[in-house]
């Protein structure tokens, strides 16, 4: 599945905080929604995520709606790159190094179960897209709340793999939830590479046969309940 969500906040225009994910979600349908493969493409647009995640929520507690989905692409803010040293920021708890602090990477965030998802971002990035920077998240461990607070975490609490791809939002882009957020303010050239790279894995992904777990995979109890999130 290939998702995003299409709701704002109060006075934001909403055009990196999601149109830019609903647009890739479009875009993807478009290219890839004639062609044949092993898997089916299933896409969906949430609601209400800027309130608490309500839309994918509602999603992931529908079982006739998860039972034979093998992973889910969520796209949360893909359309801002900054370029100069310094504008890049992190999450305080983040259980890796920040490899650099220029904000001109897609960030992919997943789980440790389902290494598949990353890893087809990782093998569908020539050189001329964006670099994708990558974190596998053991969710039987504590974890940083900045990593739940969009509509993959109702799909990790329910055990269906998902990634979270992003351009990192208030760590990177000063117009997030303001009224800057525009058209205008989007860097549309790392906008339309970020977009290849997610039509780039979910075509390898969906002809690619078998499952797509691995042997580490493994739902988090409680996990939305047990760590506060404030929603992208």
């Amino acid at each position: 599945m290939v998702a995003a969500h299409y709701d704002t906040v109060e006075r934001s225009p909403g055009a990196d905080d999601n149109a830019t994910g609903v647009a890739a979600v479009l875009e993807t349908a478009r290219l890839l929604g004639q062609f044949p493969t092993p898997r089916t493409l299933k896409l969906a647009l949430f609601d209400l995520e800027e309130v608490g995640l309500v839309g994918s929520l509602a999603y992931a507690a529908d079982d006739s709606l998860t039972a034979n989905l093998a992973g889910a692409i969520i796209m949360d803010m893909i359309g801002f790159a900054c370029h100069t040293e310094g504008c890049q920021q992190y999450p305080a708890g983040l259980p890796i190094s920040p490899p650099t602090d220029r904000g001109d990477f897609l960030a992919v965030i997943g789980d440790r179960g389902h290494m598949s998802l990353i890893d087809a971002f990782h093998q569908a990035a020539p050189s001329e897209l964006p670099q994708v920077l990558s974190l596998p998240i053991p969710l039987l461990g504590p974890l940083t709340p900045d990593l739940l607070r969009s509509d993959h975490a109702p799909f990790w609490q329910k055990g269906v793999g998902a990634v979270m791809v992003t351009d990192t939002a208030n760590f990177r882009n000063p117009n997030y939830h303001q009224a800057t957020d525009t058209l205008e303010s989007l860097d549309r050239p790392f906008l339309t590479g970020a977009t290849q790279l997610v039509v780039n894995a979910t075509a390898a992904l969906l002809s690619t046969p078998g499952s797509l777990t691995n042997d580490a995979a493994a739902p988090a109890p409680n996990l939305l309940e047990e760590t506060p999130t404030t929603p992208l």
